[in-house]
């Protein structure tokens, strides 16, 4: 049978992501502005958002992702989802997982793209600004709508959210597994995984082993696997490769790398799977082995720039999707199992890995005919296409697909090849550069009007085209508007005179119908065939002579036209620029520089002395700066409560010093010692966010770091540390002086 779908479909939205999703709707998302592992950077906010997700509408192919892995692999295929939109922790970003439409219409696009398990991250019961019991009601409600399953992961931030103490952490873990075992493990919709033939349900805990060593607390899991067997018996999976080697641990669930994007590293960050992941899988065999793909990452809607910095990972306009995939079906390929591929994420927007919106591609095809003979051209990565199909369709409605070809196929069609058609008749062509799966996909801008004529169910006759604008999604050509191309007398074989030398009666017929069709134009052409000033280029507004007013009449570009979103005339604009596109002084770098590779220009003449070293200790990172506190110690405790104070203090650097505001932390527990640090890579000083560690190691982990000291806390008895002395329980601050 021929492969059909409908014209509209080749520009409707079709992810699950609101229609309304881009800079209009959402002006807050789409600044266009974007930060790349502390780099802001510019991005195209009629295309992305500030983290990069695709703006609508989509249009993304929706073959199944199975076939992203071997023929023939039984494991599934699951997308993890943060499910808080709705709730007022999270901004608006057009729809609601605690609206049941809005969730089986997400439910139901997944599943279209060859999801098998929805996986919610739970944070509780029933607070309300996170993913709690209701959120996932309604996923349970939505995957079996759409005819897949789901599973919980319990988020390590649970034991915060429902109160629990590092000392009663055991409690609440096996609390929060026995409450989810009991609400949906008899579910015939909840995830299950056989072992010597019994169905078991799961449950994913997402860092709650690392929570627990962070805290200081302690969990036996044995006491947990016994507390939670009554309660179905769950298979308990851990997070990342040091989950398969926990006590009681079922298998293990991989995650992403952020800091994977740097020298050294594929900047997809699939370093991660085959470095880390899937070597704990090959030595876990016998146990559940969940790997992981993803799109990509970026933190900027988190609106936390510090957390962001070290946490980026390329699109590369789809190729990191692809990469990821590579890896998994590889590995699968080399005869390992694999019991699962997860996607990280299904919806964090904010964290830019949302495959719910699909993923942009870079990707542009150009389509002519000539003949019988219909070529094209492609730019961008075709590593992201998975074919190129010429569609054909005589009533603007439904188009049949004519052909297809894969890339790294000659780019052309023989158009007198097409079994698809089968009678004479006019048809308009189209071709797509399909995407792979959730990629985007690309339809040529040019569509031709072609005349075909069968005969014996062979096309035999194809005259040459005409192009065909392309009409706007939902409308239709009016007057006044170019309309496609019908040829008039390509079919008639009528005589053109009668027997006396007279216009036959259909020639005149002929005429007439063509004298109605070039009325249509009389708002485009002149009667002498020059184009009038208030014709509309389709998908515009104005007329063309308003189009053209900023050319002069040869065509050149006048000096006082502007471009979109700027005041000055385009010869204010490049001034600075030489006849040869070079820019004319090192002066004219903008305050920043932008643009490789000036990238930081500016600033980096800023930032050298004559010698080129560095010209202040300002203009070097924190962490690598000598510095000494001005005072004998900064951090108290008083032996009663186990919070720690850090007293206002200021800082000696080379060129000069930097003061900052007392503060509180607050490790919940007494010990250490407690390592006490701020981020203040400008040294602005001030209110500063105050962390501490129990790892030496992470007083170094980000560049602007300030170390405030450590302090050993005890139970009655009163301690200082920090400052110069270190205090009665601690160490000194500041960092590399001598003393």
């Amino acid at each position: 049978m021929p492969i059909t779908r409908t014209v509209a479909s080749f520009s409707a939205h079709n992810v699950a992501s609101s229609p309304n999703y881009g800079k209009a709707a959402f002006p807050t998302l789409f600044t266009g502005s974007t930060n790349h592992d502390g780099v802001v950077s510019a991005v195209d906010s009629k295309l992305m958002d500030d983290s990069e997700n695709a703006a609508a509408p989509m249009v993304i192919s929706k073959e199944s992702l199975r076939t992203l892995m071997p023929a023939g692999w039984t494991g599934r295929i699951s997308c993890y989802l943060q499910a808080w939109w709705g709730l007022t922790s999270h901004p608006n970003i057009g729809f609601s997982n605690q609206n049941q439409t809005d969730m089986t219409a997400i439910a139901v696009d997944l599943a279209a793209r060859g999801y098998d398990v929805l996986v919610p991250d739970w944070y509780s019961p029933t607070v309300s600004t996170v993913c709690n019991d209701s959120t996932v009601d309604k996923i349970a409600i939505a995957c079996a709508s759409a005819g897949i399953k789901y599973m919980v992961m319990i988020d390590e931030q649970y034991f915060a959210d429902n109160g629990y103490a590092p000392a009663n952490y055991q409690t609440g873990i096996i609390t929060a597994i026995n409450h989810l075992m009991d609400r949906y493990a008899a579910d015939p919709n909840y995830e299950t995984y056989t072992v010597a033939g019994v169905p078991r349900p799961m449950v994913l805990l997402w860092d709650v082993v690392g929570k627990i060593a962070r805290d200081g607390a302690t969990v036996d899991w044995n006491a947990v696997r016994t507390a939670v067997t009554p309660h179905a018996n769950p298979l308990l999976i851990q997070y990342q490769a040091g989950g398969f080697g926990v006590t009681q641990s079922d298998g293990a669930l991989a995650w992403l790398n952020t800091s994977a994007d740097t020298a050294g590293s594929p900047v997809s960050g699939s370093s991660y799977l085959t470095s880390s992941f899937l070597p704990a899988c090959t030595s876990n065999q016998s146990k559940i082995c969940m790997s992981s793909v993803w799109k990509g990452f970026n933190g900027t809607l988190t609106k936390s720039a510090s957390w962001s910095l070290g946490k980026y990972l390329n699109q590369q306009h789809g190729q990191t999707w692809i990469d990821t995939w590579t890896v998994n079906r590889n590995y699968v390929n080399s005869g390992k199992r694999l019991d699962y591929v997860a996607t990280v994420t299904g919806d964090d927007f904010q964290e830019g890995s949302a495959i719910q919106c699909g993923i942009r591609t870079d990707i542009a095809v150009n389509f002519s005919i000539s003949g019988s003979l219909g070529t094209f051209t492609v730019s961008g990565n075709e590593n992201t296409v998975r074919s190129y199909n010429l569609w054909g369709t005589t009533d603007g409605i439904t188009a049949t697909q004519l052909a297809s070809i894969p890339p790294g196929s000659p780019k052309q069609f023989d158009l007198t090849s097409f079994p698809a058609i089968t009678s004479s008749g006019t048809y308009t062509l189209y071709l797509e550069a399909q995407g792979m799966p959730s990629l985007q996909s690309h339809m040529a801008p040019q569509t031709f009007s072609v005349d075909f004529t069968v005969d014996s169910g062979v096309v035999t006759t194809v005259p040459t085209p005409l192009p065909v604008p392309p009409p706007l999604p939902g409308t239709v050509a009016t007057a006044g508007v170019l309309k496609p191309y019908i040829p008039t007398f390509g079919s008639s074989r009528a005589p053109l005179v009668d027997d006396k030398g007279n216009p036959s009666r259909d020639f005149l017929k002929k005429l007439q119908e063509w004298d109605q069709k070039l009325g249509t134009l009389t708002n485009v052409v002149s009667r002498i065939g020059q184009i009038s000033a208030n014709a509309v280029i389709q998908g515009r507004t104005e007329g063309i002579g308003t189009t053209v007013t900023g050319l002069s009449d040869t065509g050149d570009i006048n000096p006082d036209t502007k471009i979109v979103g700027r005041a000055e005339g385009l010869g204010t604009t490049v001034t600075n620029l030489t006849s040869t596109g070079q820019l004319a002084s090192t002066d004219s770098i903008a305050a920043d520089g932008t643009g490789s590779p000036l990238t930081g220009g500016k600033r980096g003449f800023v930032a050298l002395d004559t010698n080129n070293r560095l010209a202040g200790s300002f203009r070097a990172n924190a962490v690598n700066l000598a510095s000494v506190p001005t005072s004998s110690t900064t951090l108290s405790n008083d032996g009663i409560s186990t919070v720690i104070t850090i007293s206002a203090f200021t800082a000696q650097y080379g060129d000069g010093t930097v003061s900052y505001n007392s503060g509180s932390v607050d490790p919940g527990v007494f010990g250490g010692p407690y390592y006490v640090f701020a981020d203040d890579p400008t040294f602005s000083g001030g209110a500063v966010t105050y962390q501490f560690s129990t790892t030496i190691q992470n007083q170094a982990a980000a560049n602007g770091r300030v170390l405030v000291g450590s302090i050993t806390t005890v139970n009655g008895t009163a301690k200082t540390g920090g400052g110069f002395s270190g205090g009665t329980g601690g160490s000194r601050g500041g960092r590399g002086f001598i003393q």
